[in-house]
């Protein structure tokens, strides 16, 4: 929780150094954090289930959303774009951790005409890996796979040329033969 915490104010204070003007702009970097429920193939989404009705067992799920647009029209931004669900489980002594992550081109549309600002549509297309950590054992990646992203939400102008976002993603990711993915709802920073 107190990394959580630090993260947040960190986004906050790196918000406050949007100075420049919003029209002349055209280029944004997003950093978002969200709330995760992640989703896997049957046989592990039973384990999981499992594995957090443990006691003693804490289990966290959240969400990133990094992002490089730039502006194409009066209402749209394309560019790069990491997005990924990190999944912990863990007790006192040990961890288990499964992160998935979707690598790619990112296009948002603002409905209302001016970017930044009223309700958006997104939609995201990539490579996408997962990555399983454990206490005492050699992280796992897994091979490249193809996934998508789809969403929205609503975008506030908070200063100069600095939004704050709210929005739903769901996403899918083929990976090795097996589909993982999940939903994430949360706010992020666009300067």
């Amino acid at each position: 929780m107190k990394r959580f915490v630090a993260i947040v104010t960190a986004l906050a204070c790196l918000a406050g150094f949007g100075t420049a003007l919003a029209v002349d702009q055209n280029t944004y970097f997003n950093i978002g954090l969200a709330w995760a429920d992640a989703s896997y193939p049957d046989e592990l989404q039973d384990a999981m289930d499992i594995l957090e009705d443990l006691p003693g067992i804490d289990h966290m799920q959240i969400g990133i959303d990094l992002g490089l647009y730039f502006a194409t029209g009066k209402s749209g931004m394309f560019g790069p774009a990491l997005t990924g669900i990190g999944d912990r489980f863990e007790d006192s002594n040990d961890h288990m951790q499964l992160n998935q992550y979707l690598v790619g081109g990112s296009f948002r549309h603002y409905l209302s005409g001016e970017r930044g600002k009223g309700f958006f549509l997104r939609g995201d297309a990539g490579m996408a890996r997962m990555v399983v950590d454990a206490s005492g054992a050699d992280a796992v990646t897994s091979d490249w796979g193809f996934g998508f992203l789809v969403g929205g939400g609503v975008g506030f102008q908070i200063g100069g040329s600095t939004w704050f976002s709210i929005n739903a993603d769901y996403t899918s990711k083929t990976i090795e033969e097996e589909t993982v993915g999940g939903l994430t709802v949360g706010g992020a920073f666009m300067f």
